[in-house]
């Protein structure tokens, strides 16, 4: 471990004596270090007995990091190891547990209530408890749970009983409700001899108040401490102060005091108020134990430019600012702006791969989030494509790990046997190892000889794997035997044994979806999950826990368990991918913080999700503090955004995307903006032309030739895809390029189309102008059953495992889009009733000489006469058709050539059906409509419909309506013009959009020179 020569700042500090002691210290400045070396003076240089002496942290890593120093630095001084009974260096939770255990038996096994026993404790408890202003779905939600813990955590945490919170609650019924689920929570918890981390210090503080505990008497036999260090000081709650408050005892302001305290903190450092933490209590600490006041600003970390941006920013205590000990160190802060949040991802993984051949290593290379998904996932999917190590958190991707994947598919399918595709998610999982094609085969052959027995099935044709089918049989008759009478963690130890899941190791193998450090952890973190569960359900009478309960709350059970600020394993090697919160006390040589989008970093204050205003303002005149106002709280982003950049030794990055999916502008970060902003560079390599090439005056250009491209039939889609950018449409349709795309970038669409085809083919008639509650519920619950299908075919069809973090978040959008169409039906069924009369159908009709084939999303027909043309669109309204068209026919009638100069927003494609829909149904088109699901900009909450009516004649013209006329110059001088000009051979080059925007979302940028290019 590096050694180095203390600083005068960190001498007066490590050999200060006579009082207490607040030394505020900034990054980089050797906090841990400073106070390890003040421990080895005490003992070595006063002769103070090392056991007592009380270090205390805030996290089991900084506590298990501030022990390897102090033994370090005793054994430096003193030339020996260390001989004490015992050192107390530990998180205040450990503490307080020890001093629980007074005399008694040390270590004692504590029933913690972990995540998992407390949800489980809580649902029981929300389920019995009568509430006066919560819903029954809103107290059965996950959201409901998270939110109500954490603020109960938090009223622990700054010492607020059931009781006082009762008395708040009087004339408030929603304070009221909290305070009822508090009481019951906190009543249970005691039954059953539960306790959390801020339980300890709360018992604690309750058996030091009685002198005749066990905890009192073995403080005051011990004699106290001689002196407690506290490190991180900002990170403290309320109860904790009270805690040291007490520890000191009534004598605390004597000369010198006995124990003497020396707090160490920075309140530019606080990020932790969410979870209870008070800065505050720097300030009062410095108050009540009359403190003398050191600095630690000498930064022996980051380079002086990253300090000179970090220390501009705004509400930062200049007393914790600090200088670089090496001004001559070269280091820089740069600013790059990228088109689009996906541009955005590629251009971190670009980022990356240069650090990389620069000669960073992976590990010391760190993407610091503010807002953690979908851009972690995103962002760890490009690197994973780019063959770029990611170093995993145990919990982070958990459902997407394929040794949990393997348990928790054998669960379910225990669950249901007859299911052939969980038969099938759990043979072709990577670690059971059967083919798929095998599976498949096996299946196929049992619906042709009316076999219904899946695993009859695969006996009668037994699937190619890694062992053979026999052997896997009889490991599933010994998982079964076990299931019928055993608990679930007996099942889950089972499967996993059974599976031999973990082969890998044996093998030193590498299946897909394996890691070899994280893949173990997360399947003892499953483990306890179910160990938990069992325990817990057993204290509280619930009977066995089944396999199909387990799996039924496993995306629950996985949200607990994947702590945002869990860091990876100090030996994993790769690129940190984390959030600023986790990143908080660690280093590294170059540092990445995207998303500095002003309503990212920062975010904007919100209220409490509980809690309405007059009920803060109730809790406020209880616990002032508990809640940080606005100010506090941009406070809180400011030192987030300092916390970040100073975590850095000799770089950074910062990035920000000007727009987002949507084409809406995104405005940049306060914090970022006097940055400066450089244009990102391209994330993909560019073709440089040949130096052998001659001068430009001297280049001898080909002739162009005709292009000709034979038409037997176009679809509407074509189309449009031409009158976009014929360029694009000469890559994908004449030279056929694959796509550079993911498909992924489709997915939403896709799904949106199947939910809404599998609910319209149960749900025809919308003729009822009034929807009644219990219709529209089964509609809600219909719509909702129909995207999950949906999310799970499509994902399924492109090999994405369905419990995804990305499908879950496509999963949770598609839910939103079915609410939005919900309402939309409501509304239109009342206004315009309509019966549908197909959906995804196939419509041809001839136009112009040119046949056009495609498939329409909707076919309907109205009450008050004729059809309807409707089309589904995953993103955001754009112009008026009715307008855009009428430009577009007023521009060809000037002779002006439109492809690839169209305004945004041309509709021509449903136009095209028209002929093909009036001769499948025998009747009159009177309308055509798009539903865009993103909505408008000003109303993105609601579908967002550009309807167009079909009028006879002039005579009916309006506004909002083409005419029968006008239709069909659009079909024959728009559409049926790209086939003739096609079929002609008139085209000697194809030209490139002019409209930039569109070359954002096109699947072939790397290949096209840019905007206004023609290519041959």
């Amino acid at each position: 471990m590096q050694s180095f020569e203390p600083t005068a700042q960190q001498r007066a500090v490590i050999e200060h004596r006579g009082s207490h002691l607040l030394v505020l210290a900034g990054p980089g400045t050797g906090k841990t270090e400073t106070l390890a070396r003040r421990f080895a003076s005490l003992a070595v240089d006063d002769g103070v007995d090392p056991s007592a002496i009380l270090v205390l942290t805030f996290s089991r890593r900084a506590a298990e990091q501030m022990l390897e120093r102090v033994v370090l630095r005793l054994r430096e001084r003193t030339g020996k190891e260390l001989a004490v009974s015992e050192l107390f260096v530990r998180t205040f939770h450990s503490f307080c547990a020890r001093l629980l255990d007074g005399d008694g038996p040390r270590f004692r096994e504590r029933n913690l209530l972990t995540p998992v026993k407390e949800r489980l404790l809580w649902k029981r408890v929300a389920a019995r408890t009568p509430l006066r202003s919560f819903d029954e779905d809103v107290r059965t939600s996950p959201a409901f749970a998270a939110d109500a813990l954490n603020l109960i955590a938090q009223l622990k945490g700054y010492g607020l009983s059931p009781a006082d919170l009762a008395r708040a609650g009087e004339s408030d019924v929603r304070l009221a409700d909290i305070a009822a689920l508090y009481r019951a929570l906190d009543e249970d918890r005691r039954r059953l001899e539960l306790s959390d981390f801020r339980d300890l210090v709360q018992d604690a503080l309750e058996e030091l108040a009685k002198p005749q505990s066990p905890a009192a008497r073995w403080l005051r036999e011990r004699g106290g401490f001689a002196h407690i260090l506290v490190d991180e000081f900002q990170d403290s709650d309320k109860l904790q102060l009270r805690l040291l408050e007490v520890l000191a005892g009534p004598a605390r302001l004597r000369k010198p005091p006995a124990p003497e305290i020396c707090f160490v903190g920075d309140f530019n450092q606080s990020i932790y108020r969410f979870r209870g933490a008070s800065p505050e209590n720097i300030g009062i600490a410095r108050q009540v134990f009359r403190c003398e006041q050191l600095t630690l600003s000498t930064n022996r970390r980051s380079a002086q430019a990253i300090l000179d941006v970090a220390n501009r920013t705004p509400k930062m205590d200049p007393a914790s600012l600090t200088q670089a000990e090496n001004l001559a160190l070269a280091g820089s802060v740069r600013l790059l702006r990228t088109a689009s949040p996906d541009a955005e991802v590629a251009q971190v993984r670009s980022t990356v791969a240069q650090m990389l051949l620069e000669g960073t290593a992976a590990r010391e290379i760190a993407i610091l989030l503010r807002v953690s998904e979908p851009y972690t996932s995103a962002i760890v999917s490009e690197l994973d494509q780019a063959g770029i190590p990611v170093a995993a958190r145990p919990a982070a991707g958990f459902l997407e790990d394929a040794a949990v994947s393997a348990v928790l598919a054998t669960l379910r399918t225990l669950a249901d046997p007859s299911d052939e595709a969980l038969w099938t998610r759990l043979l072709t999982n990577p670690l059971v190892g059967y083919r798929a094609i095998s599976v498949r085969m096996a299946f196929d052959r049992a619906r042709r000889d009316g076999e219904r027995s899946p695993l009859r099935a695969l006996q009668a044709l037994p699937p190619e794997g890694i062992r053979p089918f026999a052997e896997f049989l009889a490991a599933w008759r010994r998982v079964e035997r076990i299931a019928s009478t055993a608990g679930i963690a007996s099942v889950v130890v089972a499967a996993a044994r059974e599976l031999d899941v973990l082969r890998a190791i044996r093998d030193d193998s590498s299946p897909p979806g394996w890691d070899a450090r994280s893949s173990p952890l997360r399947l003892d973190a499953l483990l306890e999950a179910a160990q938990d569960l069992e325990s817990s359900a057993r204290a509280l009478g619930d009977g066995r826990i089944e396999a199909a309960r387990f799996v039924a709350d496993i995306e629950e059970i996985a949200g607990l368990l994947d702590d945002p600020a869990q860091v990876p394993p100090p030996e994993a090697e790769g690129v940190r991918v984390m959030s600023i919160h986790a990143a908080k006390g660690l280093e590294f040589d170059a540092v990445i913080v995207p998303q500095a989008i002003d309503g990212v970093l920062p975010q904007r204050g919100r209220g409490h999700a509980l809690l309405s205003l007059s009920s803060e303002r109730a809790l406020r005149r209880l616990a002032p503090s508990l809640f940080a106002g606005d100010d506090e709280a941009f406070t809180e982003e400011c030192s987030l955004w300092y916390v970040a950049l100073t975590r850095a030794r000799r770089h950074v990055v910062v990035s920000a995307a000007r727009a987002d999916r949507d084409d809406i502008e995104l405005p940049l970060s306060p914090f970022a903006s006097p940055l400066g902003a450089g244009e990102a560079a391209h994330p993909l390599p560019l073709l440089q032309p040949s130096e052998a090439w001659p001068a430009d005056g001297a280049r001898q250009i080909q002739a162009r030739s005709a292009l000709t491209y034979d038409v037997d039939h176009l679809s509407p889609s074509l189309v449009e895809t031409f009158l976009t950018c014929p360029r694009r449409f000469f890559y994908q349709e004449v030279l056929r390029l694959e796509p550079e795309r993911d498909p992924e970038t489709t997915l939403m669409g896709t799904m949106l189309h199947v939910a809404l085809a599998q609910f319209h083919d149960a749900h025809r008639d919308f003729t009822v102008t009034t929807v009644p509650a219990e219709l529209q519920a089964r509609w809600r619950a219909d719509l909702t059953a129909s995207m999950n299908d949906a999310v799970e075919s499509v994902a399924r069809r492109h090999g994405l495992p369905v419990e995804s973090n990305f499908i879950r978040y496509l999963r949770a959008i598609g839910h939103q889009y079915m609410d939005k169409y919900l309402r939309w039906l409501v509304v239109e069924s009342g206004a315009a009733p309509f019966e549908v009369l197909a959906c995804e159908i196939r419509l041809e009709a001839q136009i112009g000489g040119v046949r056009f084939r495609g498939r329409a999303d909707r076919v309907d027909r109205l009450a008050g006469g004729g059809l309807a043309i409707r089309d589904y669109k995953s993103g955001k309204a754009r112009p008026a058709t009715v307008t855009t068209i009428r430009d577009v026919l007023e521009r060809r009638g000037r002779g002006e050539t439109v492809a690839g100069t169209l305004p945004r927003g041309l509709n021509v494609q449903t136009l095209l059906y028209i002929p093909g829909a009036q001769a499948a149904f025998g009747e009159r088109v009177v309308r055509v409509e798009y539903l865009y699901f993103r909505g408008a900009d000003k109303r993105p909450q609601e579908i967002a419909t550009d309807s167009v009516l079909i009028a006879r004649s002039d005579a009916d013209a309006r506004a909002d309506a083409l005419t029968d006329g006008e239709v069909e110059r659009a079909q024959i001088e728009i559409a049926a013009a790209v086939a003739r000009d096609l079929a002609a051979g008139r085209l000697t080059a194809f030209a490139t959009a002019s409209d930039g925007e569109t070359c954002r979302f096109c699947d072939f940028v790397s290949a096209c020179p840019g905007a206004l290019a023609v290519a041959p």
